[in-house]
């Protein structure tokens, strides 16, 4: 966490805590050459007047995309954690910072995502965050798939049966 396990930068950070994974990788793989391997971590800052570690600074988001880079570059499955709030309670904050780091992790391509439904910090579940969160990764898969382009969705045979007249 920066500032607090971690260097304050987010760099550091990522360095830092990437580290760490891939010494896990290490010890995971002496242990069973070829065995699976997911690398993963939940970074992100410390609010150094409250000691509290964030779960919904725009800081977390940035460090979750860089470490599924990261894994994404050294060929390696990751997880991050999306679908939580630094809100005490299920509230307009709650609900933006849960799509901002659901949308963000779902760009990313992050290969599991964990702690959905956390409120305060991660120190409550909340089944009604959780359910607002599915509502929320439904709408941010659909994003995420983008827009198909080919000849059928196109259109440009029913536009020439059609005409410019239109169907009368």
């Amino acid at each position: 966490m920066a500032g607090a396990t971690a260097p304050c930068t987010l760099a550091g950070t990522l360095a830092s805590g990437i580290s760490e994974s891939l010494g896990g990788l290490v010890i995971h793989q002496l242990k069973q050459a070829g065995a699976p391997f997911i690398m993963g971590g939940v970074f992100t800052i410390m609010d150094m007047n409250t000691t509290i570690f964030s779960y919904a600074a725009p800081e977390f988001n940035l460090l979750q995309a860089g470490q599924t880079d990261v894994a994404h570059y050294l060929g390696l499955l990751n997880f991050c954690t999306a679908g939580c709030s630094d809100s005490n309670v299920l509230d307009q904050q709650a609900a933006a910072e849960a799509m901002f780091s659901i949308l963000v992790t779902g760009q990313s391509g992050a290969n599991l995502i964990h702690d959905v439904g956390y409120l305060e910090y991660g120190s409550t579940g909340s089944l009604e965050m959780l359910v607002m969160s599915n509502e929320l990764i439904g709408m941010a898969k659909r994003f995420v798939r983008g827009i198909r382009v080919n000849k059928e969705t196109l259109a440009t045979q029913v536009v020439d049966q059609v005409g410019p007249g239109g169907i009368s």
